[in-house]
């Protein structure tokens, strides 16, 4: 093998959707998508360290409650479901590549 010459690497990192895929995604389903799941996922994060803060206020301070009982469990069980619409709204996305990827090659191939 020349000095020039690379060689391609035996391990390849796990992608959901392959490079090939994204070029046909038209951008403002994407961008859209995107700011669905940035802002989804952001709440729910945000959502979860509040509900950890008060877990600790719980532990070593008494009484110093952020929120009752109740609301936590309603506010857990509402991070849940926006992390569950968040992976949602990617699945779709990443579907929607892969079937542009497959009617691409059909169209490249002489067929569809």
């Amino acid at each position: 093998m020349s000095s020039t010459e690379t060689k391609q690497p035996a391990f390849a990192p796990f992608r959901w959707v392959e490079p090939s895929q994204c070029r046909a995604l038209p951008a403002d389903h994407v961008m859209s998508a995107i700011g669905q799941i940035r802002d989804l996922s952001a709440g729910a994060c945000l959502l979860v360290q509040m509900l950890e803060r008060d877990e600790l206020e719980r532990e070593f301070d008494d009484g110093g409650a952020l929120f009752a009982t109740p609301d936590r469990g309603t506010l857990l069980r509402l991070a849940v479901a926006a992390s569950h619409a968040a992976a949602g709204i990617a699945e779709e996305l990443q579907g929607m590549a892969a079937e542009l990827a497959a009617s691409d090659r059909l169209a490249g191939a002489g067929g569809a």
